[in-house]
């Protein structure tokens, strides 16, 4: 009887642990997921302003807005817009290398440019960075609805949006936490 009870109070103990990892798991995902919707509702909503239009020959309001997105802190990496065919007209801060570079090779950069709608990237190695990172996008349109380009953003996922957030839960001595994106990568 004492080693069913035993064996019993150890399944509970287990089974709560095992919701409480769960429960860590999802409030990870939903910061994730709120900061990654923000980044990408900032960007769009840069996107939409009338002046905004890599086409029109005039770059002056979109490195201004790139500018403020930068140093707004949310893009630990660079921000960017690019032309209709995913080549770089406007990078903030300005890193070597990147001005002109052709962004259409990266996946979800073609989709956004492909479909009109917004992508996030799993993690990638950058063009010029060598650190992984994750680069968000959203389309630019004109006053046709024809889509001019991308405006975007590249942050560290293993910078304080995400390992900041984890660090100070109590993972116990022997505990750790892993994010790992839709292609399986461990962050």
């Amino acid at each position: 009887v004492v080693g069913s009870v035993g064996l019993r109070a150890q399944s509970v103990s287990i089974e709560v642990m095992l919701q409480q990892r769960v429960a860590l798991a999802q409030t990870v995902a939903a910061h994730v997921d709120y900061h990654i919707n923000y980044m990408l509702e900032e960007l769009k909503s840069v996107a939409t302003e009338p002046t905004f239009d890599p086409s029109d020959n005039n770059l002056e309001p979109e490195k201004i807005a790139l500018d403020d997105l930068y140093r707004s802190g949310m893009f630990t990496f660079d921000v960017f817009v690019t032309d209709a065919r995913g080549n770089v007209l406007a990078v903030t801060p300005d890193i070597p290398g990147v001005l002109g570079a052709d962004f259409s090779k990266h996946p979800h950069i073609r989709r956004a440019l492909d479909t009109g709608q917004a992508q996030v990237s799993g993690v990638i190695p950058g063009v010029v960075i060598t650190k992984p990172l994750v680069s968000l996008v959203v389309p630019v349109r004109n006053s046709r609805n024809e889509i001019t380009g991308v405006i975007g953003g590249a942050f560290d996922p293993t910078g304080p949006t995400v390992s900041g957030f984890i660090a100070p839960m109590a993972l116990g001595e022997t505990g750790y936490a892993q994010v790992i994106d839709g292609q399986g990568t461990v962050i």
